[in-house]
């Protein structure tokens, strides 16, 4: 008998991902014959006139990135909590920030003073960001999806699903009744008597019951999807849950009762998706250094281009960030609005927006990460902000301040004060 954690170990090498081939339903719009590079090109489908493209191409050697704003963002640390090992992206919800890191423990702090509320013993898979859903606190653990009341910390409920491979949405609708988590591995009679582990389940968020689950494998006589599927990220958002996985695909499911709304393969092979994003009409999809940018309601694409994380989205822009370059497209038709180059040894993480102003992490590199702040209209650069990590989580930004998680070195989250704020005052 093969322990499950040897399978997860070579998941990635073992994997058959879908077909290139896409469906041939009214449902799917067929991509122009143009092949997109990591250059700075978009692809609109053929039954679309191309985007017009401006570039803005800064130097590299400055010792900032240029053009500066005329203001400048020079960030106050609020407060820090030390974490001892890696600190994971927190959740901010009603003055509370929830955070968790590789050291085992679970925090509620003060949004505004990083006073602890509650702190309880939990060990967080990797990355896992937790969520909030009403007054349930939802995370994931090696082994388990675990409750706790918001309030206390004091857990309520916990699930162990099949396989040892689970995730929780990273976006998820406050007030909903329903907690979403995907469930694989790759399928043994060896392992477990039911042969099934590419299930997505939804559960009452009080009491842990179950709701309903469905397969994602595609196993309905369609070869093009394979016959098994690796759940890699949930995000839920206006009545769907979008689930990303390790076979290149998007399957789309009906929040209510888990039937397939639709799907969409972007690759032969077994290449990872990133964390879906959804905003307004659009869902966007990273997948091996391209980002497809696809109708809500359809799949249908409307464009895609170079992507190495999932994009930021704030009203008509979408931001993209590549090993140093940042670029401002248009969500309608991915035509660029400003690009601006940021120098790094390593490279740059996904993005976050709010009240005007992109957040830029970066990572990967032998010298401390840096949060840089940019003028999210203008694309000038307006400050920096090192941290004692050589990687950054993605920046949330909430009220006044800015928190982020060092996942090297020191294991820091950091509150900071946001661009604009005056802390004189």
């Amino acid at each position: 008998m093969v322990p499950r954690r040897t399978f997860l170990a070579v998941l990635s090498a073992t994997l058959a991902g879908c077909s290139s081939t896409l469906p041939s339903d009214s449902t799917t719009t067929t991509r122009s014959e143009t092949t997109t590079t990591q250059s700075e090109t978009t692809t609109t489908p053929s039954s679309s006139p191309s985007p017009t493209t401006t570039t803005e191409q800064p130097s590299a050697d400055s010792e900032h990135p240029e053009p500066a704003c005329d203001s400048r963002w020079v960030p106050t640390v609020q407060w820090s909590l030390d974490m001892e090992t890696r600190a994971y992206q927190p959740t901010v919800q009603d003055g509370v920030v929830y955070a968790g890191g590789q050291g085992g423990t679970m925090y509620a702090l003060e949004a505004d003073t990083g006073k602890i509320r509650w702190q309880r013993p939990v060990a967080l898979r990797f990355g896992s960001v937790p969520v909030v859903s009403g007054q349930t606190l939802t995370v994931v653990t090696n082994d388990r999806i675990v409750a706790s009341d918001i309030a206390t910390g004091d857990e309520r409920w916990s699930v162990a699903p099949p396989g040892e491979y689970a995730i929780v949405p990273s976006r998820h609708d406050h007030e909903r009744e329903t907690v979403f988590f995907g469930a694989s591995q790759r399928p043994t009679p060896e392992t477990d008597p039911d042969p099934t582990y590419d299930r997505v389940y939804a559960v009452d968020r009080r009491t842990g019951d179950e709701t309903w689950w469905v397969s994602i494998s595609g196993d309905d006589g369609d070869d093009d999807y394979g016959d098994w599927a690796v759940p890699e990220a949930v995000v839920v958002d206006a009545g769907r849950v979008f689930v990303s996985t390790e076979q290149s695909e998007l399957v789309v499911l009906d929040a209510e009762d888990g039937s397939i709304l639709w799907r969409r393969c972007f690759s032969s092979n077994s290449s990872h998706a990133e964390q879906p994003v959804v905003a307004g009409r659009r869902v966007f999809q990273v997948v091996s250094g391209v980002g497809y940018v696809l109708d809500v309601e359809t799949g249908a694409e409307r464009w895609h281009a170079p992507g190495e994380f999932p994009p930021a989205v704030s009203g008509d822009t979408s931001y993209w960030v590549g090993h140093s370059t940042v670029v401002a497209r248009d969500t309608a038709d991915g035509s660029i609005r400003w690009r601006l180059q940021i120098p790094t040894e390593g490279c740059l993480r996904t993005p976050a927006v709010a009240d005007g102003v992109l957040y830029v992490p970066t990572g990967c590199g032998s010298t401390n990460a840096t949060v840089h702040a940019i003028d999210a209209t203008e694309g000038c650069w307006l400050g920096s902000f090192e941290l004692e990590s050589r990687n950054a989580t993605t920046p949330v930004v909430s009220g006044r301040s800015v928190y982020v998680g060092g996942l090297s070195g020191a294991g820091k989250l950091w509150s900071l004060s946001a661009a604009g704020v005056d802390d004189s005052s």
